[in-house]
């Protein structure tokens, strides 16, 4: 394969959001930026707020697209009193087993986006990040349309193999990772 030219990052973690999986992003978009390649992130429009659509100081177009699940978590606030934190922690927990893929929504629109960009320019290589699972998602899906478009699946965290998760979580990861290990060249 020669040298690509149009790269893609499909994920929910990029600033101005914070936290290790916002800096793995950012360092990934740093590194291929100094190849002098066209990058484009698709990330999560966290808060209303940010710009749906920007280029950053390295050139990339960052696309920030929103998500409106019909039942949504309840964030955590430091300062929150304990009554209050302890119900927005259990009612996270309740969604969380009753709504699978929260960000379905965001993952419906990336997967329109990437389809335009493609129209524009060939996407060469896509990167996804999860989790969530939603960006490999999204990741698979378009290389199913686009078979000569190479995936790289970075899963931070352990998939099936997570010791803290449940028997149905396994089971959904255990058919992620099958379909990661069909679509994808690289696996991280």
């Amino acid at each position: 394969m020669s040298k690509p030219r149009n790269i893609v990052l499909l994920t929910t973690w990029f600033p101005p959001i914070n936290g290790v999986a916002v800096n793995r992003m950012e360092a990934i978009e740093m590194y291929w930026k100094k190849e002098g390649l066209m990058f484009n992130v698709i990330t999560l429009q966290a808060d209303k707020n940010m710009l749906a659509k920007e280029m950053n100081d390295t050139g990339t177009n960052i696309i920030r697209l929103p998500n409106n699940p019909l039942i949504d978590i309840w964030p955590t606030i430091p300062g929150d009193p304990k009554w209050l934190h302890y119900s927005k922690v259990a009612w996270n927990i309740v969604v969380n087993k009753l709504v699978p893929n929260r960000q379905m929504d965001w993952a419906k629109r990336a997967l329109q986006t990437m389809q335009e960009l493609q129209a524009q320019s060939p996407i060469d290589v896509i990167i996804s990040s999860a989790f969530p699972i939603e960006p490999h998602w999204v990741a698979k899906e378009f290389c199913k349309l686009n078979p000569t478009t190479m995936w790289v699946a970075d899963s931070r965290d352990e998939l099936s193999k997570n010791p803290h998760i449940d028997e149905k979580s396994r089971r959904e990861y255990i058919e992620v990772e099958s379909w990661i290990n069909r679509y994808a060249q690289i696996a991280t």
